[in-house]
């Protein structure tokens, strides 16, 4: 049973979940992998977006997930978009850049969990800050030794559009984010279901910039900052974004889902007529999301660069984490698998400890 109900709302999951009655398993405490200054279990987590609130952040740190992402927060509170959020595509093959058709969406899955692909509409929502500042205290409590807690912030922009606004308003919520017990804050850059400018501030360099150092001035010099971006075009993008943000931010994660329309199979929008598109997750980004980590790893070599890779993107399995890992990335965040297999944490450490027995 997946611990995510689908057919509940976000604030119904937010309130009642996780959905998950098993045991926890035993978890190996070695400590071996370091990441940001943090010595931690293994270099595999989840990033913003299951993680709803402390129960779910502790839920999965006792799974074995040893780099946990709470929920993307804001200033003010936020709804998420009404149903339906999450629904199932039936993907036969990868999908290939430059794909235009429209992807069907079905109201429970046909597939095995290895091939299993989704598209999510939520749009970004937050708690109150009063409500989540409190709780992210609770979360960071919930850690053991080995697990770190990233706290993942986002810029809600006034009626005009004021870059230099927004970007005040990402600081004081990263601030924010650091006084109530982040260990790392991540700037949200992107998200596909979101139309305002904080959705797609990665695309311009001078706005992600400007961002990055309003949050670095606000927030401790120890703490570690983090952009979380979509798919750039190629290795010179990725080389460009990397050099203005060298000396500010520490890592990347990427990628944040792949956009893509998605209907119903009587051709009409599956999220509504005002969110044709949504963020597509699973099996079939898989390839295109390593093809994009390669690339900013390479982009990262050919500048001397020392951020970090955080890779996201079709992992459902060991076999998928253990590709990330072999192409260099420094961290695997699993953002729907955990869903339907909260093990897979557990199954993907001991892959990677046969590999280097």
């Amino acid at each position: 049973m997946p611990t995510y109900q689908f057919d509940q709302t976000y604030q119904w999951n937010y309130e009642n979940g996780p959905d998950f009655s098993g045991d926890f398993p035993d978890i190996y405490q070695h400590q071996s992998y370091s990441l940001l200054g943090f010595s931690l279990n293994s270099p595999v987590g989840i990033p913003a977006g299951i993680l709803l609130n402390s129960r779910w952040v502790a839920t999965y740190a006792r799974l074995g997930f040893d780099i946990l992402t709470y929920k993307t927060v804001r200033t003010r509170p936020r709804p998420a978009y009404p149903l339906p959020n999450w629904v199932f595509l039936n993907c036969e093959s990868q999908l290939r850049p430059g794909d235009t058709q429209p992807l069907t969406a079905y109201p429970i899955p046909n597939q095995s969990l290895d091939q299993l692909t989704s598209a999510i509409c939520f749009g970004m929502p937050s708690a109150a800050p009063e409500i989540w500042r409190k709780d992210v205290g609770d979360a960071k409590a919930s850690l053991k030794p080995g697990q770190v807690l990233i706290v993942s912030v986002v810029g809600t922009p006034s009626d005009l559009p004021d870059i230099d606004a927004l970007a005040a308003d990402y600081a004081l919520c990263a601030k924010w984010a650091v006084e109530a017990g982040a260990d790392i804050v991540e700037a949200n850059l992107s998200c596909p279901n979101v139309s305002t400018m904080e959705g797609q501030i990665y695309q311009d360099e001078e706005a992600a910039c400007l961002v990055a150092q309003r949050m670095r001035e606000a927030t401790p010099s120890k703490t570690p900052l983090l952009l979380k971006i979509g798919v750039l075009p190629d290795v010179n993008a990725y080389k460009k974004f990397l050099e203005r943000t060298r000396k500010i931010v520490d890592g990347i994660v990427l990628v944040n889902s792949i956009i893509r329309r998605i209907h119903n199979r009587d051709g009409s929008h599956t999220f509504g007529p005002e969110r044709e598109t949504a963020g597509v997750v699973g099996w079939a980004i898989h390839d295109q999301c390593l093809d994009h980590t390669r690339m900013i790893l390479a982009a990262r070599q050919a500048i001397g660069s020392s951020q970090l890779i955080l890779s996201v993107g079709g992992i459902l399995s060991e076999e998928a984490a253990v590709s990330y890992l072999d192409a260099g990335s420094d961290a695997i965040l699993l953002g729907s698998a955990p869903v339907f297999e909260p093990y897979l944490a557990i199954k993907i450490k001991k892959r990677i400890a046969s590999k280097s027995a």
